[in-house]
């Protein structure tokens, strides 16, 4: 961690491909994170530029060795490097503006230097805040334009690296096998769901018939992780972090995520197909391939199958934060009986 609080690391960092800058001091302001850390500082610059980069950065990387089997060796903390180094830069998408994202090809480490969103009053969001229809317009529109943009070619040629997650995940990526799945949802995160969609094996069930339908959907680029967590709200409106599970797969796979993870459960179910028409009203705007409303509204309601497989094996997370997803999304899982629509 002082590797990249030193003013000489961060000067050549922040020199990549840009006038080279000068730094006088580097201060620690806040360290947020203890896996992947997030360190808040304050630069000082010898001779500062209005188009350098700001004075207060945020450092991103895994700087403890006792979790680098998750972030390292899984390739996650890779991905959200590549991301912000491949992809911010050609996508019409709200995100913070990135000066180094420099990656370590032997051990997939991965250190980010962005803009810090809080100095700009940008306020971070959690799944326990209330998330109000306005907000859902905006990442609904933000996510549109993710999808659109990468749609087809324009995600798979342009970005090769990125991978289907989906597929690894149906595979045990996640390190919980079906009875340890089932063993979760059985305990206090499912005590609101009815028991026929709290077995592992039928979760894990439903995952291989969604890789199984994605050879026959359009693909484009997901985020793979989209709730309130990991969105922020600034002046300039709703802005999207965390690209750790970046993907490729059907765009249904994150909106049906995210409606279904930010919303109360009676609001989703009362108002959750209008915001499907107007998510596919600005993928259409954005350049995205745009499906007919049956088949869209099918599409949307299987792929509540990923965000309730993506909390119920979720371990490093407060218990009140995970029990609430899993609630809101095994809802919408058996409303919309997407085990059936897959034949599961």
């Amino acid at each position: 961690m002082q590797v990249v609080l030193d003013p000489r690391w961060l000067e050549q960092a922040l020199s990549v491909g840009r006038n080279p800058v000068t730094i006088r001091s580097v201060e620690l302001v806040e360290q947020i994170g203890f896996t992947a850390i997030n360190l808040r500082i304050a630069v000082e610059y010898v001779s500062p530029t209005p188009d350098g980069p700001p004075s207060a950065l945020c450092i991103k990387g895994v700087f403890d060795e006792k979790y680098t089997d998750v972030y390292l060796k899984s390739g996650i903390q890779k991905t959200e490097g590549l991301f912000y180094r491949d992809c911010a830069p050609r996508l019409d998408v709200h995100v913070p503006a990135c000066y180094y994202s420099g990656i370590d090809e032997e051990t997939s480490a991965a250190v980010i230097v962005m803009e810090d969103m809080q100095a700009r009053d940008a306020r971070f969001l959690s799944v326990l805040d209330p998330y109000t229809f306005d907000q859902l317009h905006q990442s609904l529109d933000q996510i549109a334009r993710l999808h659109g943009g990468t749609d087809g070619p324009k995600g798979a040629d342009r970005f090769p690296w990125i991978i289907r997650r989906l597929d690894l995940l149906a595979e045990g990526a996640s390190g919980v096998s079906p009875e340890e799945l089932g063993k979760l949802l059985e305990g206090p995160r499912g005590d609101l769901l009815p028991d026929a969609i709290r077995s592992g094996e039928r979760l894990y069930a439903g995952l291989a018939a969604l890789v199984h339908r994605s050879k026959d959907v359009p693909s484009c680029v997901l985020h793979g992780d989209f709730h309130a967590g990991n969105l922020f709200d600034s002046p300039q409106g709703i802005g999207i972090l965390d690209w750790q599970v970046l993907q490729l797969g059907n765009w249904s796979i994150d909106v049906a995520y995210h409606i279904s993870s930010v919303l109360e459960v009676e609001d989703r179910r009362t108002h959750e197909q209008e915001f499907l028409r107007y998510y596919l009203t600005r993928l259409a705007e954005h350049g995205g391939t745009v499906p007919d409303w049956d088949q869209a509204w099918l599409l949307y309601r299987q792929s509540v199958i990923y965000g309730y497989f993506m909390w119920g094996v979720t371990r490093r997370v407060t218990p009140a934060i995970v029990d609430q997803f899993v609630t809101r999304l095994g809802t919408a899982l058996a409303d919309h009986n997407s085990y059936g629509l897959l034949g599961v």
